[in-house]
Formats: C-alpha cells, structure tokens, sequence
C-alpha cells in the first residue's frame, strides 16, 4: 500500500486524489487519518500515531495466540499417549484379560482394534492442530477477532479468552477513536470509522447507530446512553470530555487502561489457563487410566482367588 503511494506520488499525484481515486484499496480508517493529517498540516504526526497504533494492535493479537500455544502442546502430548496406550499397551491387556475371564475386556478388545489403526489418527489429529494453529495464527493478522468469523467464535469459547477479546477491542476501538480525534475527524465520521477499525460488527452497528444519534442533533452524552454494546466507560467518558474540551487525553488514558488491561488478562491466561488445562488433562487421564486398569485388574484377582 505504501509502495503504490510512493509510487503514484512520484508522478506527481496529490495524496488526497489518490486516496480518493483508490478509494476501495486503502481503509477508511487510514484515509481519514491521511486526509484529516493533510487538512491539519500534522501528516508525519498522523502517520506516525497510525504506526503506534498498528504495533500495539499487532502485539495483542500476538499475546493472544501465545496463550493458545502451551494449552495445544499439552494437549498434542496427552493425544499421542493415548495412541500409544491403544497401539501398544491395551492389546497386551486385551488378552491378559481375556485369559482370566475379566468382565471389562471388552472396552480393552475396542481399544485394541482402534490400536491399529493408531498411526494414522494419532499422528493426523496433531498435525491437524497444528495447521489450524498456523491457519489461525496467519488469518488473525488478515481478519478481525469478532464473533462473526470461525476464528473468533473459536476464540471466544476458550475460557478466559472471551474477557481477553473485549479487553483488546476496546483498546483498539478507543486508541483508534483517539487518533482520530487527535486529527480532528469529528466524532459523528470518527465512531464508524473506529468501528470498522476494531472489527467486532455489533460495535460497529452500536457506534454507527450513535453516529447517526449526533448527526440528528442530539448530544453526546443521549447518542451513547443505554447502548448495552458499547463500553459503559466510554459512555461517560466521551460526553464528560468534551463538555470539558479533554477529549483527547481522556480517550488516550482510556486507551492505555484497555490495553493494560488486555495484557495482564493474556499474562493470566498464559499462566493460569496452560496449568489448569494441564491439570484437567493430567488429571482426567490419570483417573481414566485408573478405571481402565485398575478396576479389570481388581477384578482379575477376584477371579483368581475365587475358590
């Protein structure tokens, strides 16, 4: 995007007309910060913040999909041993058991015949994770986390990762809304634009609404009111600020809050979710492997000491 800018400027092209021109190949939120910088003769400042804002977004989402790693690797390890124990340790079982009549051979003799074919469904299931985890970690950076895309329905149904999804869109929603405001966008063009920049379609259908509200003439405070979708801190926060003409470091404060917020909730879920999965995978397989062996084996020496 920037080569064809380059580019086309070279020639001698204005920015503005070919920003105008190519409408459909920049984002909105882009052309506006490019427009509003040129209309305010601040063009560096604006790019410049517009960075700023792209590497904090770009480093959440890589807290979010450093999360998801150590909870897969146990759960790839926890797989493969099950494959193990169907390849390898249930046939011997089957027919130790088999031999001394133990009632429970049966789930034994299944897990037997599922041990032939271990090789294949063992290996196939965490490769699959695997590509699904590149798949995710590659289309992150290309589409929006909302719940309106397979990767952010996912996403959102991982304990503790719905609460970390808020967090990172109310800090790109309020960081952009800043830059914006920085630039001199009005609020009424500045919500949809921040908006579409955060990628979640029920906030963006919120602010749109509330666009409209301020465009109607109605005040700030009444066009955000009672919009269950919106944050409830920038409902006040937006009305108080610019009542008091401190929009601006208001919403960036707000915004270093969000992403404060987002980072420690990746922090906790990196340490909390990965040992709490750990544990229910640990612990899950520790008590089935106790059902499968120990109760056919408690049996086996009943059988063997009935008179």
């Amino acid at each position: 995007m920037a080569a064809r800018l380059a580019e086309r400027a070279a020639r001698g092209e204005s920015l503005p007309q070919i920003l105008a021109e190519d409408a459909e190949k920049f984002p909105p939120v882009y052309r506006a910060i490019v427009t509003s910088g040129i209309r305010a003769g601040r063009l560096p400042t604006a790019l410049e913040s517009l960075s700023r804002a792209l590497r904090r977004t770009i480093g959440l989402r890589r807290f979010l999909m450093a999360a998801l790693l150590y909870p897969l690797a146990v759960f790839g390890v926890a797989w493969l041993f099950f494959a193990f124990f169907t390849a390898k340790i249930a046939p011997v079982l089957a027919v130790a058991f088999r031999d001394f009549h133990v009632p429970a051979v049966g789930i034994f003799t299944f897990l037997s015949k599922l041990g032939n074919t271990a090789f294949y469904w063992g290996t196939a299931v965490p490769i699959a994770v695997v590509l699904l985890y590149i798949a995710a970690s590659y289309f992150s950076y290309r589409t929006p986390w909302n719940s309106g895309t397979s990767v952010g329905w996912l996403l959102n149904h991982i304990p503790g990762m719905g609460k970390l999804y808020r967090w990172a869109r109310n800090a790109m929603f309020t960081e952009t809304l800043a830059l914006l405001v920085e630039n001199q966008v009005p609020l009424a063009e500045a919500l949809p634009l921040a908006g579409q920049a955060c990628g979640d379609p029920r906030l963006l259908a919120a602010v749109r609404r509330a666009a409209e509200a301020l465009q109607q003439g109605r005040s700030p405070g009444a066009a955000l009111a009672a919009d269950p979708v919106l944050p409830p801190l920038l409902q006040w926060l937006i009305p108080s600020g610019m009542a008091r003409n401190a929009l601006l470091p208001a919403l960036r404060q707000a915004a270093e809050m969000y992403h404060l917020r987002a980072e420690r909730q990746s922090e906790w879920m990196q340490l909390v979710l990965p040992l709490v999965l750990t544990l229910g995978f640990a612990g899950g397989l520790t008590l089935i492997y106790a059902v499968l062996l120990f109760a056919p084996y408690a049996e086996m020496l009943k059988t063997i000491g009935a008179p």
